[in-house]
């Protein structure tokens, strides 16, 4: 590779992190709901309390998810302020990081080339760009997978025992950090993948066990300190967290996130990481060839983390597309193995003929694409864009077919470079225009709004159809503390009777979804309701003894 396709490749690289996971945070783009707002509110939560250790929601310890993403959000709050950038700029940093630790894992691995594309594999995903403009705690857990899967990597190859039992130290550092991020879960995705390629390496072994044991435990034991503060300050948070989350929420199908069908993984993980898969399957195919002549264990240990995690997705009662993203580092890395290798002619022709075939398709995709996308999501979402939506989608189609005429002049490097620009503009068209009416169709910023204009705010909030979520986030302080105490409310919608019309001093907001499904407009239009965000809003008027009762007891 030339020294000037690397400086291309490298600018690509730093385009594609700016515009696809720093530029967002400056628009402001409205928190979604229900989990990012509820996470959000949680971690300002923290912050009001100057408690950063124990995560909490209207004063109660959160138990569903361990404390660091939280406590990354509030040190984020706490020191940029209470708005959506600092929500997100955890986000962003933990996938920057992942694309880092993906870098680092591919140029151990295999070489600096190959690590080079890689790092435009990790960043260009189109699956995990998604889950990362609404982060959740999977996007925090998969550097410390990567990590991970490096430590056991360097431990298998190292000569002495005192650099064997260093990389056992790293891995049991990540192991904790995993731990505090997402419990049990996060390790048993990468460990499966790893049992699995000992397994078929049969490289399993006494001693392997020991250390692999001993990471495990010394990574438990790490995190134990939080986990026992949980449990001091709600008693019998150890048994919900790891009996009924855990193990009843993997093996039976009666926990939240379980109405779905066994392949549930296979359109998400598969389709939102093409072309990069059939990059990668194609490495993998050309590392089978090509394993009579030297070492196939990198790619076999890459193939053996994505099947592995995938097949314990996929057997899990509880599924969910977050849960995925530990699955993506090793389809980046073998598909930047894929164009080292075609770049340098090592491809046998089924495996060059699958990269010369997904190119192209992924070429012509990418020039025809943008126009209509914009077309859809004004006609069939009413998310309408301005004609400057169209120029940037302009842009994005002409570094494609330029990307394109390059590859077909033999210019490889310069192609792919060239062509990833397309991810970073397309991002920035949709999330400028058309995302920002659909983020304040599910968010809660509107509705806040509206309550905090009030002139008389009513004493109970209650929606149907969404959990309260970034409601309180919106808030002025004031109120935020008011409708922290149980005065916020999820109804569900066999109490919309006695909601309409509601009981005096609440107010009342049902999504616009959840309205027509359960066939109440007629009624909500016969009072004088309003629009906020999603929400169709109606109110309940106190009368004067309610009025007298809360002047009494000191209005907030």
């Amino acid at each position: 590779m030339n020294l000037s396709s690397q400086r291309l490749c490298l600018l690509t690289i730093l385009v594609c992190a700016a515009g696809i996971y720093i530029y967002p945070l400056a628009l402001g783009t409205p928190l979604t709901d229900p989990d990012e707002g509820l996470h959000a509110s949680i971690a300002q939560e923290m912050v009001d309390r100057g408690d950063y250790f124990i995560p909490r929601i209207n004063g109660e310890p959160f138990r569903d998810k361990p404390f660091l993403y939280s406590a990354a959000q509030a040190i984020s709050l706490r020191t940029f302020g209470m708005h959506e950038a600092a929500v997100r700029a955890p986000g962003a940093l933990f996938a920057l990081l992942t694309a880092i630790t993906t870098v680092l894992l591919a140029r151990r691995l295999f070489d600096e080339e190959t690590a080079l594309y890689a790092a435009l594999a990790s960043l260009t995903i189109v699956m995990p760009i998604v889950l990362t403009q609404c982060p959740a705690h999977d996007v925090a857990l998969v550097p410390w997978i990567n990590l991970i899967v490096l430590s056991f990597w360097e431990q298998e190859r190292a000569t002495s025992a005192k650099s064997r039992w260093l990389w056992v130290a790293a891995m049991a550092i990540s192991i904790a950090f995993a731990f505090l991020t997402k419990g049990l879960i996060g390790v048993a995705v990468v460990g499966t993948g790893l049992g699995l390629y000992a397994l078929v390496t049969r490289s399993i072994s006494p001693s392997l066990v020991v250390r692999m044991t001993v990471a495990l435990v010394a990574g438990a034991v790490l995190a134990s300190p939080w986990y026992l503060a949980m449990e001091s300050v709600s008693p019998g948070y150890l048994k919900y967290y790891f009996l009924e989350r855990h193990l009843l929420g993997y093996i039976t199908e009666g926990q939240e996130h379980s109405d779905t069908t066994w392949f549930y993984y296979v359109g998400p993980v598969i389709g939102g990481s093409m072309p990069w898969f059939l990059f990668a399957t194609a490495a993998f195919l050309q590392s089978r060839l090509d394993a009579c002549k030297r070492s196939f264990r990198p790619e076999l240990l890459l193939a053996c983390w994505f099947v592995g995690g995938f097949v314990f997705l996929t057997a899990a009662g509880s599924r969910l597309i977050t849960y995925s993203l530990p699955l993506f580092p090793p389809i980046a890395i073998l598909g930047g193995l894929c164009f080292r290798r075609y770049f340098h002619s090592e491809l046998a022709n089924f495996p060059r003929r699958m990269f010369v075939g997904g190119f192209s398709a992924v070429a012509a995709f990418g020039v025809i694409a943008p126009i209509p996308t914009l077309y859809v999501l004004s006609k069939f979402l009413h998310s309408p864009s301005p004609w400057m939506a169209y120029v940037v989608a302009v842009l994005a189609s002409i570094a494609m077919a330029f990307g394109f005429a390059l590859f077909a002049r033999g210019r490889g490097q310069r192609a792919l470079a060239t062509g990833m620009l397309w991810f970073p503009l397309v991002t920035i068209c949709l999330m400028t225009w058309p995302v920002q009416k659909l983020a304040n169709e599910h968010s809660q910023r509107s509705l806040a709004a509206m309550v905090t204009k009030l002139d008389l705010a009513p004493e109970e909030i209650v929606l149907v159809g969404q959990r309260v979520g970034s409601l309180r986030f919106y808030l002025p302080p004031d109120q935020r503390a008011w409708y922290s105490h149980n005065r916020s409310r999820e109804a569900d919608p066999r109490e919309i009777p006695t909601l309409l019309p509601p009981p005096p001093g609440v107010l009342f907001a049902i999504t616009t979804k959840e309205l027509r499904r359960q066939k109440w407009e007629e009624a909500m239009r016969r009072l004088d309701f309003r629009t906020a965000g999603g929400f169709e809003v109606t109110q309940g008027v106190p009368n004067d003894l309610e009025i007298a009762s809360r002047s009494e007891g000191g209005n907030r």
